[in-house]
């Protein structure tokens, strides 16, 4: 009878531990966000560029390249990437560039090209900058334009098809009260490897692709900032679906 008394009384204290919280709370604390979810991509656009002609004459190879613009780049900070070990001479719509390689200020709406003159073999030559990748109207050329921040979700789409690098997903939430258990819960990513952070401080390797884990022991009062590092190797890695702490 004392057995049944005690598990009834157990049970009673577990209806009404679940019934003081508030709903998207905790018990331990209430815990709502404050910000947005903000996406922040962490390292550069890379577009490989193709020899659209090529000529040659006895000790000159002139090596010319295409690429289309919807606008100067002026933000994106671009520049010319291949390999300077061999003396080249560069020009970027006609103007001569010299030794440097950064075309911010030279790159225009529409049609760009760039032409590299020297000897021996041509070297691969990429577009590098803090800039979107868009696939162009006849599915076959591509077309750069200035960075616009993205959105969660697949990355391809909003123009980043080119993009290999990491990725941060952050939002900040405020707690009233003490630590104890939060909830976080990842519903999906796609990625080589998923990284958590909270208040700075690295708290899980991520290796499911679905992940849910209890935070609350790196929570503090006040403003926490919880952030998610993705890094993938093509356009369609991110966050699927959007995380949820609660």
């Amino acid at each position: 009878m004392s057995r049944k008394r005690y598990a009834f009384g157990y049970l009673f204290v577990l209806l009404a531990l679940s019934c003081s919280c508030p709903q998207g709370g905790s018990r331990f604390g209430n815990l709502t966000p404050v910000s947005p979810l903000f996406v922040d991509l962490l390292g550069n656009s890379d577009f490989p560029l193709e020899v659209c002609s090529l000529s040659r004459t006895d000790s000159t190879v002139t090596a010319r390249y295409r690429f289309y613009s919807e606008d100067c780049l002026c933000s994106a900070g671009p520049v010319l990437f291949f390999d300077r070990s061999r003396d080249w001479d560069v020009t970027v719509n006609g103007t001569p560039m010299g030794r440097s390689v950064a075309v911010s200020g030279v790159v225009q709406e529409g049609e760009n090209v760039i032409e590299l003159r020297g000897s021996g073999e041509v070297p691969p030559l990429s577009l590098v900058g803090e800039f979107n990748v868009i696939r162009a109207g006849d599915g076959q050329s591509w077309i750069v334009r200035s960075a616009k921040v993205p959105a969660p979700g697949r990355l391809a789409p909003q123009g980043l098809s080119f993009y290999s690098g990491e990725v941060c997903y952050r939002r900040d939430y405020e707690l009233s009260g003490d630590g104890g258990k939060h909830i976080l819960r990842i519903p999906v990513w796609k990625g080589t490897s998923c990284v958590v952070q909270v208040n700075g401080i690295k708290v899980a390797d991520v290796t499911r692709e679905r992940f849910k884990m209890d935070v609350g022991p790196y929570l503090s009062p006040g403003t926490n900032t919880l952030e998610i590092y993705i890094t993938g190797t093509d356009g369609d890695f991110g966050l699927l679906k959007d995380f949820s702490l609660e």
